[in-house]
């Protein structure tokens, strides 16, 4: 047997592996080192169908809240004088925000818009005018109703959100009504109405025995022999 040493560095010997790597089984799916979610088609379909019911509801909370504000930033106003003007009218509200839209409207026909004022020996409350002025944000309208009662040209004004608060409302709608009324009590009055019923009234068989030859029997204004009933 022969022993050969080694003559030089090069001949040391490497150092292996550490640890043995195990080959992968197949089938095997190696893990990942952070946590990992794999999405099913049900769950993409359950999470689409949340994100189009909230943005649903927030769809609809924005309807309601551009519904407020339509409904709820304009004014009424009445009681105005011939004289007044959409200037006067803006001029007066001026303080309480941006003014959309000012309409000047008469009670009737009858309001004069030329600024000619009308006698006051023939002015009646139908000769006042009434408006309706449009805000652009809401919080115009409360400041505007704090205005109820003062005064433009001399004449307190009314101001309200509903159009029936005005007095020149109830110069229109009260005539309707009474005519209305009168209408309905003609046709109750020229109505036919059937007597009422005669009570019936009850005879006795009345049988005269005065004179024997007698052998009627009168029962309601008639007679007839006697019979068995």
């Amino acid at each position: 047997m022969r022993i050969v040493c080694p003559s030089g560095s090069s001949s040391l010997l490497i150092p292996g592996p550490s640890k043995v790597t195990k080959p992968t089984k197949p089938g095997h799916h190696v893990q990942h080192n952070g946590p990992h979610k794999r999405e099913t088609y049900k769950h993409r379909e359950t999470k689409a169908r949340e994100v189009a019911e909230a943005k649903r509801k927030n769809d609809k909370q924005k309807q309601m809240k551009q519904h407020v504000l339509s409904r709820y930033a304009h004014v009424y106003i009445g009681m105005l004088e011939a004289t007044v003007t959409v200037e006067m009218l803006q001029k007066h509200f001026a303080g309480c925000g941006r003014i959309r839209r000012t309409t000047l409207r008469v009670s009737c026909g009858q309001a004069v818009n030329v600024g000619v004022a009308v006698p006051t020996a023939v002015r009646t409350t139908r000769d006042h005018k009434y408006a309706s002025i449009e805000f652009y944000e809401p919080q115009s309208t409360l400041k505007a109703l704090r205005l109820h009662g003062s005064l433009l040209e001399g004449t307190g004004i009314v101001v309200s959100t509903s159009v029936a608060d005005l007095p020149e409302m109830a110069d229109i709608v009260i005539p309707r009504m009474q005519k209305i009324r009168g209408e309905l009590t003609q046709k109750t009055r020229y109505r036919f109405v059937s007597p009422p019923p005669s009570a019936l009234v009850r005879h006795d068989t009345e049988v005269d025995f005065s004179d024997p030859t007698t052998d009627k029997i009168r029962l309601w204004g008639f007679s007839f022999a006697k019979c068995i009933m």
